[in-house]
Formats: C-alpha cells, sequence, structure tokens
C-alpha cells in the first residue's frame, strides 16, 4: 500500500461536472482524473475524432455556449493529471484516504467526488432488443465522435427534447426522418406559459430547439404528438418494421397503428444517473421521480454520507450540463474548503449556490414538462417480452414468480429468483423496468421496492485486474 501514489483529490468522469470540479481544484491541490473515454467532455461534450472525414453539426456547444471553452480550458491545464480510457472499477474507505481502483492503476486520495454522469433509459417493448433498435444518444454518438449514419430511415420516439435535436442532426447528415413520435399529448396553452417563463437565463438552449423545430417543420418531418411505439419487428440481420400506436394523455395505447418499413428506430424517454460507484461504497440514495429516480443524497454542498466522497452532476439528479457545471464548481470550491480551510472564499460559494439553484428551477420545469410515464412504459412489455437481456430473463417469468410469491416487495428478492440484475451490467439497463412490474404487481410505490444492491466490480474487468489491487 506504501507504494501507492497520492492525490489530494480523485475525480471520477471529465464531463462537465468532473472537468468544472478540477479546475478549482487544481489549483491548490494535486488532482487526478479518470474518464472511460480518449478526451475530455464527457457524453454531452464528447469530441469528434482526430481528423474527421465528415463535419457533423454537434448542437451541444450551441445549447450549452460554454462547453467548448470548458473542455479546451480543462485539456489545456497541465496541473491535472489526466487519466483517459481506464475504467473505475471501485472506491473504497483506506483509514483516512479513499482508494480508487481502474483497470490499469490504483491510486490513494484524500477526497474523491463521483461525477459520472447518466446514461439512457432503455424501454423494454417488444423487439427492443433487435439490431438496429437504439437510444438517440447512441445515434447521436456514433454520428458525432465516428461520424456513422447507421442507416437511411429512421423513426424516432420518446419523451424527451432530445428527439428533436437528434433528428435536426440526422436530417443535416442526409437521412431520411419518416416519424418522430412524442408520447405526451399537445401541450396545453397553461404548460406552453409555464415553459415560457423559463426563458430568461436559457435561451441558448430554446434558440436551438426552436431552430431544430423549424427545419424539421420546414423539411416537412412527421412530428405527431400522443403517440408511442409499441412493436419492432425484423429478421436475422436486425430491424425491418416499427409499429407506432396513437396513445392518451396517460400514454396508453389505443389501438391506432401505424407501420413503418425502416432501418433504424430511436428511442429517447429520458437518462439514468449512474449512481453505481456511491452505492458500491455506502453512499445513502434518495428517491427524486422527477430528476431521474435513485439519486446521490448529498448535503448542499455536494458531500455525500460517506466521509471523503463528494458528488455532482447527473449522480445527484439529472439537470443537464449547466447544473453539472456548477455542481462541480461547488464540489470544487467545498473539496478546497475542507482540504485547507484558509482557502475558503464565501464570495465564490454564494454566487456558485446562486446560479446553482436558478439551474436547478430550469430543470425542474424541463423535467415537469417531459418527465416519462413509467406505468404505461412498464407495460408496453408483453410477456414474451426480454425485461433483463443479460440473462435472458422474460416478463413472463417475472409475472410467474410474483404471482406464486405475492408477499414479494423487493426487486432484489426477485433479482434472486429469476437472475435478473446478475448479469454484467447489473442491472443497469432492466432495474427501472423491473421495479415498475413489481410497483404494478403489488400497489406499493415504485420506490418502495428498492435498488439492486452494487458489486465489486461494479464494471466487468479482467481477472488480471483484480489480481492487481
Amino acid at each position: 500500500m506504501a507504494d501507492l501514489k497520492c492525490f489530494d483529490v480523485a475525480i471520477i468522469g471529465a464531463g462537465p461536472a468532473g472537468m468544472s470540479a478540477a479546475l478549482e481544484c487544481c489549483r491548490n491541490l494535486s488532482v487526478v482524473v479518470f474518464d472511460e473515454q480518449g478526451r475530455a467532455g464527457g457524453q454531452i461534450f464528447r469530441q469528434p475524432p482526430p481528423h474527421p472525414s465528415v463535419q457533423v453539426n454537434s448542437p451541444a456547444c450551441r445549447l450549452y455556449p460554454f462547453g467548448d471553452v470548458l473542455v479546451r480550458k480543462a485539456e489545456a491545464e497541465s496541473r491535472i493529471d489526466w487519466r483517459f480510457r481506464q475504467t473505475v472499477w471501485g472506491i473504497f474507505p483506506d483509514e483516512d484516504r479513499i482508494r480508487v481502483c481502474t483497470n490499469k492503476t490504483t491510486v490513494l486520495a484524500r477526497k474523491t467526488l463521483v461525477a459520472t454522469g447518466a446514461y439512457e433509459m432503455p424501454v423494454a417493448f417488444p423487439g427492443w432488443t433487435l439490431p438496429g433498435v437504439m437510444g438517440v444518444g447512441a445515434i447521436q454518438t456514433l454520428l458525432r465522435s465516428q461520424n456513422v449514419l447507421l442507416g437511411r430511415r429512421f423513426v424516432l420516439a420518446g419523451s424527451h427534447p432530445l428527439l428533436i435535436l437528434v433528428a435536426d442532426m440526422l436530417l443535416a447528415a442526409g437521412a431520411e426522418i419518416q416519424e418522430v413520435a412524442i408520447a405526451r399529448s399537445r401541450p396545453r396553452f397553461r404548460e406552453i406559459l409555464d415553459g415560457l417563463l423559463a426563458v430568461p437565463g436559457n435561451i441558448p438552449i430554446f434558440k436551438e430547439t426552436a431552430s431544430s423545430l423549424y427545419k424539421l417543420t420546414k423539411a416537412r418531418v412527421s412530428i405527431r404528438f400522443g403517440r408511442i411505439m409499441v412493436e419492432a419487428r425484423g429478421n436475422e440481420e436486425g430491424l425491418t418494421h416499427v409499429t407506432l400506436s396513437d396513445c392518451d394523455r396517460d400514454w396508453i395505447p389505443s389501438g391506432a397503428h401505424r407501420v413503418f418499413e425502416t432501418d433504424i428506430l430511436g428511442t429517447g424517454f429520458g437518462l439514468l444517473p449512474s449512481t453505481e460507484l456511491c452505492r458500491q461504497i455506502g453512499c445513502a440514495t434518495q428517491w427524486d421521480s422527477r430528476n431521474g429516480g435513485w439519486i446521490v443524497k448529498h448535503d448542499g454542498f455536494q458531500r455525500t454520507t460517506v466521509r471523503n466522497v463528494y458528488v455532482a452532476g447527473e449522480p445527484a439528479g439529472i439537470r443537464g450540463a449547466a447544473s453539472a457545471r456548477t455542481e462541480g464548481e461547488l464540489a470544487g470550491l467545498m473539496i478546497v474548503q475542507d482540504l485547507i480551510p484558509q482557502r475558503r472564499d464565501d464570495r465564490l460559494i454564494r454566487r456558485n449556490l446562486s446560479q446553482t439553484k436558478r439551474n436547478r428551477k430550469f430543470s425542474d420545469r424541463v423535467a415537469k414538462f417531459f418527465q416519462p410515464n413509467m406505468r404505461a412504459l412498464s407495460d408496453l412489455a408483453s410477456d414474451g417480452t426480454v425485461i433483463c437481456r443479460c440473462e435472458d430473463v422474460k416478463r413472463s417469468a417475472v409475472t410467474k414468480f410474483l404471482e406464486r410469491n405475492s408477499h414479494t416487495t423487493s426487486i432484489n428478492s426477485v433479482k434472486l429468483a429469476c437472475r435478473t440484475g446478475m448479469g454484467f451490467c447489473q442491472g443497469r439497463y432492466c432495474h427501472h423496468t423491473l421495479a415498475q412490474i413489481l410497483s404494478n404487481a403489488t400497489s406499493q410505490p415504485v420506490e418502495r421496492c428498492g435498488e439492486f444492491t452494487a458489486r465489486v466490480p461494479i464494471k466487468p474487468i479482467s481477472a488480471r485486474d483484480l489480481s492487481d489491487v
């Protein structure tokens, strides 16, 4: 253990929260940043290849004008020890420090910030495991970072505003957008008015969204409210057809269907916070349905319930890149203060707290407008639909277990009996669906169903990596 390198601060994640915190800390402290990607930026500001063959116009830095500046400033900062292409698979208390273990190295840190971002929320429905059915964020990532257009014809379905932005990107890249299906009903006047109240201070976001809508409308792309995907069909080569259905205000399919022959179905119903590392070390979580479900519990200064562990960005609540940046700055300021009390800067802290409050107010309005109906989404899965892709567990297996064991109230009990969540992803892609199915069956609030227990390693690594610990 004496041979391990020790840093003042270890930051996990090089997105807006991680970059902002690193820049705050590196002036006074030694900082190491780990990220699975090859460059700073995170998913939202993912950088293109060094010599792209096609220029893809990404909306991210137009939505958040600070993005380009933040990435350039972070990458130019020589006082930060960047450790790219490393997967952190576990963090552990080690006396008065935190041991951070990756697939390439192990370090000690006096303070550790978890800024691991979020991932797309998958929705289980008949055919969702077919090649060609994927999240709109993945479509955007492949187009933006690898210049890959996966097909010619696209159907996009969901409830998240990213649908509109990705449709605009695809259109500019030469794709045919057959339809953008938005599950929620057309907004009422009062909802529109409430949304307009959020415009001040967030003009770039509204401007970019309005621009995308204008270009899609001008190109006569069909944008339909009150419509949801109910089935995907295909063959050994992948997706061939998608069935969309009209739905009511509660997202219940009405039976009026339309079938599209298509290449790619992109779904977008929002994001789920990546809380696995925090849960693995024992941080408490709390339920917040509007901001991603289970989020890491923290005080007003981004400290978690575990000593020396902080959280910022999406694991603390799905609120977007602007909130992630201010939360990262706040976490950085507090880490510096906690390690060097004489460096406390009350003025900067007050300013940051004020900006964080404004950002959260805006994100709460957006979340209210686009919040997915989880009960309706879980009902899309038929008995033959695979719920857990890793272990190939169908809904029928879960339903039969619950019928025989009506006293079951915890998803960990379902996990033990049905193997849901025992695969490589540890339930990242089935937890929310399974919890809602259990909630529906037992008539209890979904938060009462609990979470899967996070296990080490939280992501697949080789036995050699474990032996080096």
